[in-house]
């Protein structure tokens, strides 16, 4: 080889040996990058709080983790945001309580006590029998309701669950603590309305998406409250001992909190359904199905406890009407009722007692038959001859249906938009009547009312105009009107056998300077027909007879039937499970269903 190849060559492999080694630097000062780059990619998971998703889910299902976008888009109630997606996951009521208190001091905490069993003496049941006791801690400020928490009381819980406010999308968010000791998020309001989850999880009680409490009213019957004391001493020791039972406050107070949520999530969901234009109402049918249909029940009773009563048992107003709202809409403009119920509604307490005496009344501890107010053979633990501590205790239009159709109304429904704010009146008075007077002295479960929602269903949207008022009156009447001429007629002197459409018409065709003068004779006049039933014929046996039958009703339709949670909510008797359900006429008598 000459010495001038030579040297090129050499020149070359130089050439090559400084790329590669140039190549080798650059490659070795990438790799700290490469490497920390790693490192946070395998570390993204660890920093997504394990919180988990399962709505319409029971509590052995686990569901799926939710991500970090999900979690950050879902969960900003102050349960979501300041507490689970932080990493801290309470186990205990007493953790959940120094979290809350962590994440926001300025909240003001109260502590309630519920328990069906609570009035039920050691002579019965020793302490160690369960009654049934659960907690419910609020959180409130700024008059908002910011979180609502449900357990057992104790050293440890059976359960736990949360529902916090979340104010990005004014729903209530629903958390349950799982069987892996897991939180998982259960839905918000909104999933409560979805077909494939209703009645499901969270929802099986919460119906309508709502923060509920059945015994909403006094006398708070099952409640520690201004009327009845849960006596620790019939609950199990380690659960007397728990230190939240010595803060207790009284259902009264409870009454008001569980007003307000209802209140702040449904001003919500009602300002939802107006177009940002205030020209629109949407979703219509969701709107109407609080006033054509029962989507959720309370319970009202007698005032005062059995072991107390005068010489009457007055049964609660709504067991005859929606006396609620009826006495609103009908009322005069200083709210006062345009029909009165005569002193003579209520049952000799004497006598009452036979009646539930002979009828088998018997409260029982037991794993219940679903769907029905029995329990399965062999499960009784213990029983109570009797009824509930605060009698004639039954199931009555609930406050969400009678906030809605209140503001559905009365004209008072303000919406804000573009710092501009407008009154909305979805439906007039006479609207709410002609649907309420179908059926009205059946406030629950009627079947014929609630045929109405499907007119509803068929309107989807409506016009507001610039007074604020909505056209949906004009087309749900329209819809009738169309259905009653193929129906034949009817006595006007006997509505209780005229179809649902007709009865309605029958209301909305009178004049509007006196409907409200007709409707409240006819109420009135069914309210005397009943004090004469009580007085002179069989009301007494026939509305206990009838209460048995709306417990029924209670037990067995879903969703609603949920709500019976532990079988000493109500008592049992001895009317055959098969005896045909009952309904009320407009003479004051009953009879079974058809």
């Amino acid at each position: 080889m000459s010495e001038i190849r030579l040297r090129n060559l050499l020149i070359f492999l130089n050439r090559c040996l400084a790329s590669l080694i140039i190549s080798v630097i650059f490659i070795i000062s990438l790799m700290p990058i490469y490497a920390g780059l790693a490192d946070e990619i395998s570390d993204s998971s660890d920093n997504v709080p394990n919180i988990w998703k399962c709505i319409g889910c029971t509590p052995s299902q686990v569901g799926t983790q939710m991500s970090l976008e999900e979690q950050e888009k879902e969960l900003n109630d102050l349960w979501g945001k300041k507490i689970l997606r932080q990493g801290n996951f309470p186990q205990e009521v007493k953790d959940s309580q120094e979290a809350i208190e962590l994440a926001d001091p300025s909240l003001t905490q109260k502590i309630y006590l519920v328990a069906e069993g609570g009035q039920i003496p050691l002579s019965i049941a020793p302490r160690d029998q369960d009654r049934d006791p659960r907690l419910a801690i609020t959180w409130k400020g700024d008059g908002i309701l910011s979180t609502l928490l449900s357990a057992s009381p104790g050293p440890t819980t059976g359960f736990l669950q949360i529902i916090a406010w979340d104010s990005q999308k004014q729903k209530f968010n629903y958390y349950e603590l799982n069987n892996d000791n897991n939180w998982s998020w259960a839905g918000d309001s909104s999933h409560a309305r979805q077909p494939q989850f209703m009645g499901k999880g969270c929802f099986d009680c919460h119906h309508n998406g709502s923060v509920i409490m059945k015994e909403l009213k006094h006398p708070w019957n099952n409640w520690q409250s201004q009327l009845a004391t849960i006596d620790l001493s019939v609950l199990p020791e380690m659960v007397a001992q728990d230190p939240n039972l010595s803060q207790l406050i009284g259902a009264d107070v409870l009454e008001q909190d569980i007003e307000g949520g209802v209140s702040q999530y449904y001003n919500a969901w009602l300002d939802s359904h107006v177009s940002e234009d205030l020209t629109t109402v949407t979703e219509v049918p969701e709107i109407l199905r609080h006033l054509t249909t029962t989507t959720s029940v309370n319970f009202e009773s007698n005032f005062e406890n059995v072991g107390a009563l005068g010489s009457v048992v007055t049964p609660p107003k709504n067991f005859f009407l929606f006396d609620d709202v009826l006495s609103q809409v009908t009322g005069d403009i200083f709210g006062d009722a345009g029909y009165n119920f005569p002193n003579t509604i209520g049952f000799n307490s004497n006598q009452f007692r036979q009646s539930i005496e002979s009828k088998g009344f018997t409260l029982r501890q037991c794993r219940r038959i679903d769907n029905t107010n029995e329990c399965a053979a062999g499960t009784v633990d213990y029983e109570q001859k009797g009824t509930t501590f605060h009698p004639f205790f039954i199931p009555v239009p609930s406050n969400e249906d009678t906030f809605v159709i209140t503001n559905l109304w009365n004209g008072n429904f303000q919406i804000i938009r573009n710092n501009q704010r407008k009154n909305i009146t979805f439906i007039s008075d006479k609207f709410a009547a002609a649907v309420l007077m179908v059926d009205f002295q059946n406030p629950l479960f009627s079947t014929v009312r609630s045929s109405l929602q499907s007119y509803g269903e068929k309107l989807d949207t409506a016009t507001i105009n610039d007074q604020g008022v909505s056209n949906i009156p004009a087309l749900f009447v329209a819809e009738i009107e169309a259905t009653v001429k193929n129906q034949p007629p009817c006595s006007e002197q006997n509505l209780d056998s005229c179809t649902a459409e007709q009865q309605f018409l029958h209301t909305w065709n009178l004049p509007d300077a006196t409907w409200k003068t007709e409707v409240n004779q006819r109420v009135q006049s069914y309210l005397d027909a009943v004090a004469q039933e009580i007085t002179n014929g069989s009301g007494l046996s026939d509305y206990v007879d009838l209460s048995i039958s709306r417990r029924r009703q209670f037990a067995t339709i879903q969703p609603i039937s949920n709500l019976f949670e532990f079988s000493l909510l109500l008592p049992q008797s001895n009317l055959p499970a098969t005896a045909p359900l009952l309904r009320m006429q407009s003479d004051g008598k009953v009879e079974p269903v058809n």
